[in-house]
């Protein structure tokens, strides 16, 4: 799991993977609410989207091409390393 290994996540990709649980998925409140908690105890330290954040995503999408992951989510991902 790339989690494990100390991956990384953006804030703005637990507020997607909120609105698919309840949207899509349309799990119940309550596991709606505890599921962040176990990204959370990979990732302790989510990364907020700054403009260093949404400037590197064009530089994402040039060098790979626009693919399945979203430029922001892995921008935010290496933001944690940087």
């Amino acid at each position: 799991m790339l989690l494990a290994r100390g991956g990384g996540v953006g804030v703005e990709t637990l507020n997607a993977s909120v609105a698919v649980a309840v949207r899509k998925l349309a799990m119940p409140r309550e596991e709606v609410r505890e599921a962040p908690g176990g990204i959370r105890a990979l990732c302790p330290s989510p990364v907020p989207l700054s403009v260093r954040t949404h400037e590197a995503a064009p530089r994402i999408v040039g060098q790979y091409g626009d693919r399945t992951y979203d430029p922001l989510a892995i921008a935010a991902s290496s933001a944690r390393k940087a």
